[in-house]
């Protein structure tokens, strides 16, 4: 890239109002996943690695595993990375992506609903060994309202930068609390009833992908992968935004933690009691989550256990012991 076209985009994002914090995505670079190993997606919609998640909608079945790859493009350590365990043809409107959802307090600096709503540039490097027709599509939730347009995969086996620029939605706001306001949607498999042309902000159908969306779900050898994705204010994508590990880990905290086992009093905490005892701990959760999460416990010697007390930010357990009772590890998910 010139150094005249490196200025250039510099001026366009000093313009825009932001030389940092600029990439409205947590985790883009895919390198935080707490929940670790492999996410095997059927019919349930799950969390993967740390804020995206595989979806499924229409009663489809499907067979995938969704994983964290050490394949990525130069600048890159990990990718996101879907691989088809099992072939399946979507009918009617069943529907197979990755979503990520954005919280609507962070999305109210974009003035949607009044004339002076903002642009949006997305950017991402993509692969795959199924070329053609992708869809990519921003659902406001809760406001039936929806954006859709593609992407095309060039290249089989070759890591492609992608950017599409989004135009603004004038007519409908966002809330100013801590709910979801987009759902960004990579579709990979998409049935004949959702399958439309790509347009602008419109009251339409959920989960819709554009006319030629390819079926990654055809063969057992079909793969997706992404990583750098960087939503941002203006109509100039630039370049990535890398923060720094311990950044993005407290960001993606505010949603979901596991097993903080230096955060007081940590796990393995034992009971100091008899049998029969209440065993009991607390922790001060590492940031404010987004809300009081559902907390799940692995334990030994305990009975039951629930969680006491839970907030933004900490949680409390309490169960009955049957001898030397100890929390091995824990979660609490806030996830929108």
């Amino acid at each position: 890239m010139s150094k005249a076209r490196n200025l250039a985009d510099l001026g366009n994002v000093y313009d825009d109002g932001a030389l940092s914090n600029r990439n409205l995505i947590i985790n883009g670079a895919m390198r935080i996943h707490q929940r670790g190993g492999t996410t095997s997606i059927t019919s349930t919609a799950l969390y993967t690695l740390d804020r995206f998640k595989g979806a499924v909608g229409g009663s489809y079945i499907v067979g995938a595993d969704i994983t964290q790859d050490s394949d990525a493009p130069d600048g890159f350590s990990k990718s996101l990375k879907v691989d088809i365990t099992s072939t399946s043809t979507p009918a009617t409107s069943n529907n197979f992506l990755i979503e990520y959802r954005t919280e609507s307090q962070d999305m109210l600096h974009l003035d949607y609903g009044s004339p002076t709503a903002k642009y949006l540039t997305l950017s991402f490097w993509v692969k795959s060994n199924k070329t053609g027709t992708y869809s990519f599509a921003i659902l406001h939730h809760g406001k039936t309202r929806n954006w859709l347009s593609s992407y095309t995969i060039d290249a089989a086996d070759t890591w492609e930068y992608k950017t599409i620029l989004i135009d603004p939605d004038t007519s409908t706001a966002f809330d100013d609390d801590a709910e979801v306001a987009f759902r960004l949607n990579w579709h990979l498999s998409t049935g004949p009833d959702d399958l439309v042309a790509a347009h602008a902000w419109a009251a339409s159908g959920d989960y819709q992908s554009v006319t030629g969306q390819v079926n990654l779900c055809d063969s057992t050898s079909n793969y997706w992968q992404i990583t750098g994705v960087q939503l941002e204010v203006g109509d100039t994508a630039t370049p990535f935004e890398h923060r720094s590990y311990g950044q993005e880990l407290a960001l993606c905290q505010r949603y979901y933690v596991k097993d903080v086992g230096e955060t007081l009093p940590g796990p393995y905490v034992d009971s100091g009691g008899p049998v029969g005892a209440s065993a009991y701990a607390n922790w001060m959760l590492p940031v404010d989550m987004r809300a009081g999460p559902t907390c799940t416990f692995s334990v030994t010697n305990i009975t039951s256990y629930s969680t006491r007390k839970s907030n933004k930010r900490a949680i409390s357990f309490l169960g009955t012991a049957t001898g030397t009772a100890y929390i091995n590890s824990w979660t609490a998910d806030a996830e929108l």
